[in-house]
């Protein structure tokens, strides 16, 4: 390191210490580097220049100084190593430097659009979905909707065999009232091992992976059916509340997420599609564009 870079990084850290919190002002060492000067070169490569604020704006992870002054010449490196080889990687791909430059364009101008886009449908476009409309459109597109997989919503839960309470418990997962069904609840979320409160689709399958080899999962498929099956210190009762198979229509329940998000998907297309529509029909009647006939010699 030369007399004259490591006078600068003595210098720098000098100014560090100034402050009695230390380890706090060297995560905005920028804030009170202002005697320092602001066009200072710290290294160069090339055309390309380090300056000293960069180095002042760093968020120097040491509170001695030698490690300090070790963390900065590291930087300084890796640095100018960057540089080198960048300025290495111009040279060895010409033909690729107007291609990238295309691209960070494209990009440039898709991330630009995008944001615009999300603007004007954040404020212009009503995300709310009415019943009446995720019913008009299931209704329309039911044949859409085949269930991928076979699914179940049922009763479940895992109990010690020996529980007192078990007739009761097997009396109110039979049940569909009110009451039995709170009594179920709350027999579920104190007592059981696993559950599953029978408001929600579940994928079969891994479903049925929960359940011991042994028990007889047939009656499982039907509805409103009650399955029991004693397991060692273990208990298992189901009732199947409802069943979609493979290949089926899917119960509007089981896919009104996915229409919501289908009929704000449109309404935000349509949005699109008009304002990009009026901005091309106010263009046309002030003349701001204009489209050259190529076939015109």
């Amino acid at each position: 390191m030369t007399t004259k870079v490591f006078q600068l990084k003595f210098n720098i850290i000098k100014i560090l210490l100034k402050s009695a919190w230390l380890y706090c002002l060297f995560s905005i060492v920028a804030c009170n580097s202002t005697d320092a000067p602001k066009k200072t070169i710290v290294a160069k490569v090339g055309a390309v220049n380090l300056y000293l604020p960069e180095i002042e704006a760093l968020q120097i992870p040491y509170k001695d100084k030698n490690d300090s002054l070790d963390f900065i010449d590291k930087y300084i490196e890796n640095w100018v190593k960057s540089q080198l080889f960048l300025n290495k990687a111009d040279q060895f791909l010409p033909n690729k430097l107007k291609e990238i430059d295309r691209q960070i364009e494209d990009y440039r101008k898709s991330l630009l659009t995008f944001n615009y886009e999300q603007e004007l449908l954040t404020k212009n476009v009503n995300s709310k979905v009415s019943e009446d409309e995720i019913m008009s459109y299931y209704n329309t597109y039911k044949n859409n909707f085949k269930l991928a997989e076979s699914i179940i919503k049922i009763k479940y839960l895992v109990l010690e065999s020996d529980i007192i309470t078990l007739d009761s418990i097997k009396s109110w997962i039979k049940a569909d009232d009110i009451i039995a069904q709170e009594q179920f609840e709350n027999t579920a979320i104190s007592f059981a091992s696993n559950f599953s409160l029978g408001n929600e689709w579940l994928s079969y399958e891994g479903f049925k992976d929960k359940l011991p080899k042994g028990m007889k999962k047939g009656n499982l498929y039907k509805k409103n059916k009650f399955v029991e099956y004693d397991n060692d210190d273990l208990m298992y009762l189901c009732k199947t509340m409802d069943f979609g198979k493979k290949g089926d229509v899917a119960p509007l329940e089981y896919k009104r997420q996915d229409i919501e998000k289908i009929i704000v998907n449109k309404r935000k297309i349509a949005y699109l599609k008009r304002i990009k529509d009026k901005i091309y029909n106010d263009a046309i009647s002030k003349n701001d564009f204009e489209i050259y006939d190529l076939n015109k010699k």
